[in-house]
């Protein structure tokens, strides 16, 4: 993805293997590799792995209710639904929804459970009497202001002194473009500004209001040139990008790339990759000895895991040697990261052979010396294995780069397009940092490269491409 400059003797230049004279199946077949495309056949089986309240504890008055509000994850898991059970009924009851009605005075606890998986998450309701002589309010929010950024949820509690409905809060904002609420009062910022968020008792037309105040965690700058979809192919989404010698990689699904200029946003050219396998998944280059730009590495889906180097110019582009990397030691390839100063390649894998479903799966983070390869056989070598570790699972992992000592891993896709970042600590070996609520404008399933470009950081998202001030 991002350029990185090495030492210029860093790396022999085999022979060019031509293409039209190599047999890629018989290859294959010698070299132990099937085709491993990670396939979204199992969504339907998607297992609920954890669940939390919006709350771990209230207060009522008797004769108050308010509703808890579940959130099970992962948002995409087959079976979402959530049973709810009071400890003693005669203090508070909850209904299917998670409405909790304060009946008596004392404490008890509303617990929540997933049918898949019972995963549970529980609440202390602490019960008080009515203050004599002052009533209570047909509705009342626990905040009248409230701030969040782009992107960002959060609840707004209501309390009722009305019987439970089926519907007895309705919940509007003044301004959907800033702020959106839904039926659970949960607030979602869209862009900067305020808005005011209103709550109506259904049954009583009572209302209560609270102003939300949407802040902008990141700068982002769209930059002013737009990348054209390639070819009748690519329909899908592209598949890695960088910038190499002021010229703009773009990696589209199968095998096209376009050059851009990265100022002027000119196409410079565009052309098909010599292949082995159907999906290109990641982009990267490092400084080499000739040739106008430098060479490229390319990640493929396979099993073992498979980086090609190619050989680029604005036309064309020749496969120098292809690095294959044993799934045991890689897990399931998901992207590589290129540091070329020390000559290591950091292999990004899932630990099963699924990127949707989360149950019982990790990352794994492989590092890989390419200076000591071995050859397996001419144009195919095996990188020396120095070490790994695992990190937590990353849902759809969209592209990663290198910065110092850190990795940086985008998460976005279909089924949850909020885009994520994960900073990933190469010395301490875990997540250190995750960036999110980011504005609407990026959020998307075509969230594909992340790179930096000096102290930039850049974001792809297809059509456009778009710089990150981190605040």
């Amino acid at each position: 993805m991002v350029t990185l400059l090495a030492l210029a003797c860093l790396f022999v230049r085999p022979a060019a293997l031509c293409a039209d004279t190599v047999n890629w199946a018989r290859e294959e077949r010698s070299l132990g590799i099937t085709n491993c495309v990670i396939s979204n056949a199992d969504r339907p089986n998607i297992r609920v792995q954890s669940l939390k309240l919006d709350r771990s504890s209230i207060s009522l008055y008797v004769g108050q209710a308010t509703r808890l509000v579940p959130e099970v994850l992962p948002a995409n898991a087959a079976n979402l639904n959530v049973v709810w059970k009071s400890s003693n009924k005669k203090i508070a009851k909850v209904t299917k929804s998670g409405w909790v009605a304060a009946k008596k005075k004392g404490t008890c606890r509303i617990t929540a459970y997933t049918e898949d998986g019972k995963k549970k998450a529980v609440c202390t309701v602490t019960v008080k009497a009515a203050p004599k002589g002052s009533g209570l309010k047909a509705i009342k929010l626990a905040k009248s202001k409230l701030s969040v950024y782009v992107g960002e949820t959060k609840t707004i509690a209501a309390k009722l002194k009305t019987p439970i409905g089926s519907t007895p809060v309705a919940w509007s904002s003044s301004n959907p473009l800033i702020a959106t609420v839904d039926e659970c009062g949960r607030v979602l910022g869209l862009r900067g500004g305020t808005a005011v968020i209103t709550a109506r008792a259904v049954k009583s037309g009572r209302t209560a209001k609270c102003r939300v105040t949407v802040k902008g965690q990141y700068g982002i700058v769209r930059l002013p040139w737009q990348i054209r979809r390639a070819g009748t192919l690519t329909t899908y989404s592209a598949q890695g990008s960088g910038v190499d010698m002021g010229t703009y990689f773009k990696l589209w699904n199968y095998n096209t790339v376009q050059l851009y200029d990265f100022s002027s946003g000119a196409k410079k050219g565009e052309f098909s990759l010599d292949v082995r396998h159907g999906n290109l998944i990641d982009f990267d280059t490092v400084s080499a000895p000739t040739g106008q730009y430098h060479d490229a590495y390319v990640t493929a889906e396979t099993n073992p895991a498979m980086i090609n180097v190619y050989s680029f110019s604005d036309s064309s582009a020749v496969r120098l040697r292809s690095y294959i990397f044993p799934l045991e030691k890689t897990g399931y390839n998901a992207g590589h990261v290129l540091d070329a100063s020390r000559g290591l390649i950091y292999m990004v894998g899932y630990t099963k052979n699924t990127f949707y479903n989360p149950g019982d799966c990790e990352m794994i983070v492989s590092t890989w010396d390419i200076r000591s390869a071995s050859k397996v056989r001419e144009g195919f070598y095996q990188p020396r294995f120095v070490s790994s570790f695992r990190v937590p699972f990353i849902l759809t992992l969209q592209g990663q780069c290198l910065r110092g000592n850190s990795l940086y891993i985008m998460s976005s896709d279909w089924v949850n397009p909020d885009t994520e970042i994960y900073v990933i600590s190469l010395e301490k070996k875990k997540v250190t940092a995750v960036l999110r609520h980011f504005p609407t404008e990026i959020k998307h399933q075509e969230m594909e490269s992340i790179f930096f470009v000096g102290d930039g950081l850049y974001i792809d998202k297809n059509s456009y491409i778009y710089r990150v001030s981190l605040q």
